[in-house]
């Protein structure tokens, strides 16, 4: 029965995907019970033109059939079961709200464990998942996202990916970062500029299995961050401003942070700061560890100037720092899943967790 099952059910899926486009839904006027009904008991009639034209009419119906051949999907009848099954299927290639509507129902299918119905219907989402990652995958990179990490199982398929998305090349829409829900492999995300705005932040909730989110520069509010937190607990969040002060330190002890290195031509080396440095506060506010440090900065974008309280040796120096920006070419993702974000030359700066 297992083979036969996957013979059934690739057959019904090799022949999805070579249809053409489904042709349009029948007006929901013109929809009635009684007329799903009758549908319905069709595809378990004795003339095979009888059953076949009923399941082309299901499809063709498209949402208002999808309840009653859930139903069905689970029937005594074989026949009726397998039609119905079957036009599920074959929903799963039609416009996104029946897709939708028709992946939900073979989940629900598929949730009635040791049945027949539930086994297929588990099979259809694993092969439709896959598929469809892969379209969207396409889709996406052709709108300028950039993929800089993936992987592939034993069977070849993908099982994780790390995605950046900068402003600048990104030509796609609000509405094509609903694509990111079709990549259950997606795993590091990271976003340059104001790609998004705080009325896409469902889409972003809607990644469940992200490891880790990087956030730069996209203007996102503290609200909308604390959000995207509450719902996101699972996922490392880590949001930036934009503004970037390059250096890299340590915690000593809890009051300050000190400076292991200084990036060449940075804010922090115009300001004059030196490896060994104790940085004590921003802006007034105490720095006791790396992670202070690095919260405080974050808040901050590109051009903003901070004023730094420094201890070198027994002095205590005041700096000024015009804080340079974060740019997709100062950081590459050196994690599968999501880590921190470290600089091209291995020195992490200003990006720990």
């Amino acid at each position: 029965m297992p083979q036969l099952l996957t013979r059934l059910t690739l057959g019904f899926l090799l022949a999805l995907g070579c249809m053409a486009s489904l042709t349009a839904a029948e007006p929901a006027a013109e929809i009635t019970p009684e007329k799903l009904d009758q549908l319905i008991a069709d595809l378990d009639a004795n003339e095979f033109a009888i059953r076949d034209r009923a399941s082309t009419a299901l499809v063709k119906i498209g949402l208002p059939a999808i309840d009653r051949l859930t139903q069905a999907a689970t029937s005594k009848s074989l026949e009726q079961a397998h039609r119905s099954l079957g036009a599920l299927e074959q929903m799963l290639d039609s416009e996104e709200a029946v897709s939708d509507a028709a992946e939900q129902a073979l989940s629900q299918i598929a949730r009635q464990q040791n049945t027949w119905s539930a086994q297929r219907a588990d099979l259809a989402l694993e092969q439709t998942r896959l598929l469809k990652q892969r379209k969207s995958l396409d889709k996406v990179k052709a709108l300028g996202a950039e993929v800089v990490d993936e992987g592939v199982d034993e069977n070849g398929e993908l099982s994780y990916l790390s995605i950046i998305i900068k402003q600048e090349s990104w030509k796609g829409t609000d509405n094509d970062l609903r694509l990111l829900r079709s990549l259950p492999s997606l795993r590091s995300l990271s976003v340059f500029g104001p790609v998004f705005n705080e009325t896409q932040l469902q889409t972003l909730s809607e990644l469940k299995d992200l490891a880790a989110l990087n956030l730069y520069a996209t203007k996102l509010s503290n609200d909308g961050l604390a959000k995207l937190q509450n719902v996101m607990p699972y996922t490392r969040i880590d949001r930036r401003n934009g503004g970037m002060l390059g250096i890299s330190g340590d915690q000593i002890g809890g009051n300050g942070c000190m400076v292991n290195s200084v990036q060449p031509d940075s804010a922090a080396a115009a300001a004059g700061i030196e490896p060994e440095d104790v940085v004590v506060s921003i802006d007034g506010k105490e720095v006791e560890s790396f992670s202070d440090l690095t919260k405080l900065i974050s808040e901050k974008s590109g051009g903003d100037v901070v004023k730094l309280k420094i201890k070198r040796g027994e002095q205590t120096l005041d700096k000024e720092a015009k804080l340079g920006e974060w740019k997709p070419e100062h950081i590459k993702n050196g994690f599968r899943g999501g880590n921190t974000i470290i600089l091209q030359n291995g020195q992490r700066i200003i990006m720990a967790k």
